[in-house]
């Protein structure tokens, strides 16, 4: 019989393995437009967003920092593949 840790532990490796799957394809699906891992996860974050998202927002889904998902959507912006959005009444931008 398992304990409750042998579980986590065989869940969080699933997880991993899931994690590592749907990278590897994401990357095979994105290979002929040259964009790396973090660009497509952050371009798919904001293309199913119900709504413009800021910088600090994807990163606390994606687990990542604030200033980890900015560099990514400068550079994304620069290559005119995002664009930013500033609403009136905030002032923080939006992607």
């Amino acid at each position: 019989m398992q304990t409750d840790n042998q579980h986590v532990r065989a869940l969080a490796l699933a997880v991993f393995a899931a994690n590592g799957r749907l990278v590897s394809a994401g990357n095979e699906l994105v290979a002929h437009l040259r964009l790396t891992s973090a660009w497509w996860q952050v371009l798919a974050a904001l293309r199913y967003a119900p709504m413009p998202l800021p910088a600090a927002s994807i990163a606390r889904n994606m687990g990542l920092t604030r200033q980890a998902v900015q560099r990514i959507v400068d550079v994304l912006a620069e290559h005119g593949l995002v664009e930013f959005r500033r609403p009136p009444a905030l002032s923080s931008g939006q992607v």
